[in-house]
Order: structure tokens, then C-alpha cells, then sequence
């Protein structure tokens, strides 16, 4: 599908209802120029010349609804960015946008040219468990200004609603699914979770097996094959959280890597 093709949701925070229009702001530049107070008047003139306000602040709880969405951040700058102990905490991992290989929308595009100026850094949130090339669905446009996020849109075929992902969140099967990720690494998974335990556990049957020969020590083979039985657990074990990690992509929405 063509990405010009994805529905696009932007956001806002809302005005408050005493707010200054421009036409005010205008007016109290001009009074404070009439009057010689300058510093004043080039104060007004600055929120004239101010671009609207792009994005709505989160707050802990819509924070934490969407760190449990999205496991990837790509970053256009480090500036703000989360501490590898947060990262680690939420299960998300990050790398730069240079990285992105999710076409964008030509909204969204234009809109993160807008935008880079007016925050710290910009962050593109997916539902990748490692990077994909290819479309998944609605990725979120994210602006750092100082130790707050904005939510500055969202995009995707059809756009989840979102007490349907906070309730996914909230429920058992979610809570879990987040405890799966956490405890999931993509990163050397294969190798060192389930090729290593797994040869080291065939390592040591074969020598159990090598060990009932007639004359060897009767409990060489005892020995063999008590030590594979840890390798053999670990590959167990790692099975099974490959199992439920796949199990919790398809609840949570997340995308596996192709092995």
C-alpha cells in the first residue's frame, strides 16, 4: 500500500478559553510601542511571528500506554532521549531515523519539517521488535522538548482506536505479553539462547554416551549427563519464551523480526 494512502491523526493541545488571539497580540504590540516601552512590544511581536503549537503533551499514563505499543524508537537526535535503564525498563530499544526504512507519509513529512525546529529532538515510534523493511502498522511522530514528549501524530491503514490498546494493556494477556518483551532479546537471541545450550546439551550426551563403554568409569556417563541436563533446560526454556513472544506480538500488534 502506498504510505500517501494511510489515514493521518494529528494532534493538538487544546486552546484555553481565555487565550490571547493574534489580532490581541497585536494590539498590545502596538500599545506598548506607542507608549516606548520596546522590550515589551518585541515581546508581542515574538508570539505574533510564533508558529502555532504543534503536538499535545503527554502525560505518564499516555506515556506508558504508547512505551507499551511501540518496542522501537528511531531518533533524530540524542538530545533528550531516554536513559538505557528506561529503555531497558519498558522493553523499547532505539536507533537513529537514518535507520527508518517505513516510507512516511507526505503529511507527516511535512509536518516533521515544521516541527524540527520548534522541539529538542523528534522520535518515529514502531511496533518492531527489530527493524523490518517494510509497513507495519500505525507508527506515531513524537517531539522531545526538555524532559516532556508531544504526540504530534499518528498514521496507518486504519487507525487502532485507543481505549482498545489501553484495554489490551490493562488485561492479563497484555501484562504478560509486556513481561514476554521485556525478557525477549533479538540481539544474538538464536545464537546464544537456544544454538549454544542446545550444543552444549548434544556435547553432553554424546560424551554420556561415549562414557558406558566397557571400560570406562561407570559414573563418567552419570556425570555427562547430569551436565547436560542445564544446557538442555536453558534451550527449553528458551523455546518456550520464543513461543510466547510470537504469542504476544500477535495479541499486542508487535512485529517479529524475519528469521
Amino acid at each position: 500500500m502506498n504510505a500517501n494512502d494511510l489515514k493521518v491523526e494529528f494532534f493538538t493541545d487544546p486552546k484555553p478559553e481565555d487565550a490571547i488571539t493574534e489580532e490581541q497580540h497585536k494590539q498590545e504590540a502596538l500599545e506598548y510601542a506607542t507608549l516606548g516601552m520596546t522590550t515589551l512590544a518585541a515581546r508581542a511581536t515574538q508570539r505574533i511571528a510564533a508558529p502555532p503549537e504543534m503536538g499535545r503533551r503527554l502525560s505518564q499514563d499516555e506515556l506508558a500506554l504508547w512505551r507499551w505499543r511501540y518496542p522501537q524508537i528511531y531518533m533524530s537526535s540524542p538530545i533528550g532521549t531516554d536513559s538505557w535503564e528506561t529503555l531497558s525498563k519498558w522493553g523499547q530499544r532505539r536507533d537513529w531515523w537514518s535507520q527508518l526504512t517505513w516510507p512516511l507519509p507526505a503529511d507527516i513529512r511535512s509536518l516533521a519539517l515544521s516541527a524540527r525546529t520548534a522541539y529538542d529532538a523528534l522520535e518515529i515510534w514502531t511496533p518492531e521488535l527489530k527493524p523490518v523493511p517494510r509497513i507495519g502498522p500505525s507508527p506515531i511522530l513524537i517531539g522531545v522538548r526538555g524532559s516532556s514528549r508531544y504526540l504530534l501524530a499518528r498514521w496507518a491503514e486504519a487507525l487502532e482506536p485507543l481505549e482498545e490498546i489501553r484495554a489490551k494493556m490493562l488485561s492479563r494477556r497484555g501484562r504478560r505479553a509486556f513481561k514476554s518483551r521485556r525478557l525477549y532479546r533479538v540481539d544474538d537471541y538464536r545464537a546464544l539462547h537456544i544454538w549454544l545450550p542446545a550444543t552444549l546439551a548434544g556435547c553432553g550426551l554424546i560424551m554420556a554416551g561415549t562414557a558406558l563403554a566397557p571400560d570406562a568409569p561407570r559414573n563418567l556417563a552419570q556425570i555427562f549427563g547430569l551436565l547436560s541436563l542445564m544446557p538442555a533446560a536453558w534451550a527449553a526454556h528458551s523455546i518456550w519464551l520464543r513461543f510466547s513472544i510470537r504469542r504476544a506480538c500477535e495479541y499486542a500488534g508487535w512485529i517479529m523480526a524475519e528469521e
